[in-house]
């Protein structure tokens, strides 16, 4: 959540510091703002709602300047505005600051800091953050920074300027990302490598309570690492790493939007996870396999942790262990509710942490709760050298590609897929499955990218449908065992980009409540991949018939005789035939290719919804 942007050098701040908001817009865009030293003072200007409102503003009064902190907001303290937006300056105009994280005793530091005469024009915390500082400063921004991160509780991710020392930054971080960036004696700081890797794949990736200063004068540029050492901050080395960027991903290649370009991507990224992951005898490997095979070995409990999306990539990792293995006990809950559980954890506990950016507040929480208690931690990230990933003992990467659009699509698919693998490579390693069933569901896998390609050409078919149904209120989507899974992630996906109010509701619960907000016209998506509960299936889309619903069926194209088909309503998407766990993979893309065209026809911001953001770095 949030994006930041700083620079130090012999260019035109205003400059990098915009493109690199551009690039970071999808993770917040409520406010932004820029600050830049000229004319021997702090320039800042600010403004509320997208980027574009900032850039507009720029280019009728740009600031010259060659150092400057940017930020594009998404609100936690404050609502969005113009006083609000970052960066922040204190009282007497020395110190800026700008922020992701959340400062849990905010309340606290700003009445002291009232009673000592400071006033606040904004709600927010970093306000409080820069006045901290300017209350310790005495000529020298590192000290007063250190000084002030003693009182400091809760995430941040920090970069300071100070107007008596124009060629110095100070960055700080805990529990939010930051790295910094080099090149010809220039500092490019941000929270993810996209905003700045067209000038830099030199990069330090700062760790929790480290504090760096950064110093450009005269065409030589410093940097220098701190770590907090009890209450204290001592020196540290740090090595930098060569980083290769794509950037074909983050351009929409031609696509009106990258929700559908990520869409279509899936089939291929599905492939070349099999192909790395697998080999051409049926074996699944990973790098490292001997550390791995440790890590599962002994195994009684495992724990499945994630939020949002990854949560329901999760919940189908679950499922898959346990229809082939009792013995395991296994519990999958989002992160914020596991970190207030009162579960038993010990070293035959395994913890599997699932997430796109590798930063999710929540899941870190509950790795560093679940380590103290010599609890083991596999995790599946798609961001290399991510917080998750370097908590982890172990890591097994999806590798999705830069995912731009906020609500998440190939992400998702790649999540279940390396979970899959993992899951068959721990069932053959703990010999938990039968040679038969292995080598069938391997069998079934190798067909899943073209499956996925074949429900693509369907596009035109979905957008009929969603054309039907785009500006309805409210919708269910319904399924049993692992479709009610799909039916949770495919709701989300409606909810987070069309507005419309949908429910994911497992098909026995529908006359339980359910069923009474049914009425003529009513969407309802109904799933069905399980060939063995196919009349259980029918029967709950017949209870939504009678009451007068617009019903969508996904269903396999084998489950389904002629005399049965007029049972389904009005609407069907036939997915190709695969075993019942894998039909996840064409269940969903179809499901993701409705919310896109329901949320096109109704001219919502596809790639942005409102009030959401990408990585959400905050509790």
């Amino acid at each position: 959540m949030c994006g930041i942007v700083a620079y130090v050098g012999k260019m035109h701040a205003q400059d990098i510091i915009i493109q690199g908001l551009q690039k970071l817009e999808y993770r917040g865009y409520d406010s932004s703002g820029i600050c830049v030293f000229n004319n021997n003072k702090l320039n800042v200007a600010k403004k509320q709602g997208k980027l574009v409102n900032l850039i507009n503003h720029l280019a009728e009064n740009t600031i010259q300047g060659n150092i400057g902190i940017g930020h594009t907001r998404w609100a936690t303290h404050g609502v969005p505005s113009d006083i609000n937006a970052h960066p922040h300056i204190s009282n007497n105009k020395t110190i800026a600051v700008v922020h992701n994280g959340i400062i849990e005793n905010y309340q606290d530091l700003k009445s002291k800091l009232i009673d000592k005469g400071f006033e606040f024009s904004s709600t927010t915390d970093t306000e409080v953050v820069a006045n901290l500082v300017e209350y310790y400063y005495s000529g020298n921004l590192l000290t007063a920074v250190q000084q002030a991160l003693q009182e400091i509780q809760g995430a941040y991710a920090f970069v300071f300027m100070d107007s008596n020392n124009p060629n110095t930054l100070v960055v700080a971080k805990k529990d939010s990302p930051l790295l910094i960036g080099i090149k010809d004696n220039d500092f490019f700081i941000a929270s993810d490598h996209s905003a700045i890797a067209e000038y830099s794949n030199e990069l330090y990736y700062l760790h929790d309570y480290e504090i760096a200063l950064i110093t450009s004068k005269d065409n030589n540029g410093s940097i220098n690492f701190f770590k907090k050492d009890n209450n204290n901050y001592i020196e540290i080395k740090k090595d930098s790493e060569i980083v290769q960027f794509n950037f074909q991903e983050t351009s929409k290649n031609g696509y009106s939007h990258f929700m559908l370009k990520e869409i279509e991507e899936q089939p291929q990224i599905l492939q070349s996870l099999l192909n790395l992951y697998t080999t051409k005898d049926n074996n699944i490997i990973f790098d490292n396999s001997e550390d791995l095979q440790n890590l599962i070995q002994n195994v009684e409990k495992i724990y499945i942790t994630a939020c949002g999306t990854a949560y329901f990539a999760g919940l189908c990792l679950a499922n898959f262990l346990q229809y082939f293995d009792s013995t395991v006990q296994i519990v999958c809950e989002v992160a914020s509710e596991l970190l207030n559980k009162n579960y038993h954890y010990d070293a035959n506990t395994l913890l599997i942490v699932i997430s796109q950016s590798g930063e999710t507040a929540d899941s870190i929480k509950v790795i560093k709760k679940l380590k103290e208690k010599n609890v083991k931690v596999l995790s599946f990230v798609n961001t290399d050298k991510s917080s998750i990933a370097r908590e982890s003992n172990f890591v097994i990467y999806s590798h999705a590609g830069i995912e731009v659009a906020v609500a998440s699509t190939k992400a998702f698919s790649a999540q279940v897929i390396t979970t899959y693998l993992f899951a068959m490579y721990y069932l053959k390693k703990c010999n938990k499955i039968s040679t038969l069933d292995y080598n069938s569901i391997i069998r079934n896998l190798t067909e899943v990218p073209s499956h996925c390609a074949k429900i693509l050409l369907q596009k035109q078919h979905i957008e009929k449908i969603a054309l039907k149904i785009y500006q309805a209120p409210n919708m269910f989507f319904i399924g049993k065992g692992l479709d009610f899974i799909i039916a949770q992630e495919a709701s989300l996906k409606m909810k987070e980009i069309s507005y419309i109010h949908s429910e994911a509701i497992a098909s026995g619960e529908l006359k339980h409540g359910y069923i009474a907000l049914i009425q003529n016209n009513f969407p309802v998506v109904a799933i069905i991949n399980d060939k063995t509960i196919v009349k259980k299936s029918l029967s709950s889309i017949q209870e939504t018939l009678v009451r007068g619903a617009f019903n969508i069926t996904l269903i396999q194209q084998d489950m389904l005789d002629e005399n049965l088909q007029q049972d389904l309503g009005s609407e069907i998407i036939f997915t190709p035939n695969t075993h019942y766990l894998l039909g996840v993979f064409s269940s969903i893309v179809p499901l993701q290719l409705l919310s896109y065209f329901v949320s096109k026809h109704k001219g919502n911001d596809i790639d942005k919804p409102r009030n959401l953001a990408k990585s959400v770095t905050v509790e």
